[in-house]
């Protein structure tokens, strides 16, 4: 298949964008589940203003959408980024190889399980 400077452009972007830890925590956590701001905003650890501007950040580039419920708004995964895709952004660890099935250690599974 054939790629062009236009779709490495666009990949260069998305993963600029998720080389924020923030970020990257944020789009970890809702290829679980969507969530709202303040349910993302005690997972990272976050302020509200701080977690919105990421999350406006993140929905203009195309990688997320929403949905309002009344007066919250829950955030998804949208677009540009296929589930599963920023489960395998992760460092890989001295016992760790890439063909292992199970590439999240017990302590980044309790991170993003407790919301």
């Amino acid at each position: 298949m054939r790629r062009s400077m236009h779709e490495a452009a666009k990949c260069a972007e998305i993963h600029r964008l998720l080389a924020n830890p923030r970020r990257l925590m944020i789009v970890w956590l809702l290829e679980r589940k969507e969530r709202s701001v303040g349910e993302l905003a005690e997972a990272i650890g976050a302020s509200l203003q701080s977690t919105s501007q990421h999350l406006r950040l993140m929905r203009e580039h195309g990688l997320l959408g929403s949905r309002r419920d009344g007066q919250t708004v829950y955030y998804m995964i949208e677009g540009q980024v296929s589930p599963g895709t920023a489960l395998r952004l992760e460092p890989l660890t001295a016992d760790l190889t890439p063909a292992d099935d199970n590439r999240h250690s017990k302590t980044q599974t309790k991170e993003i399980s407790h919301v």
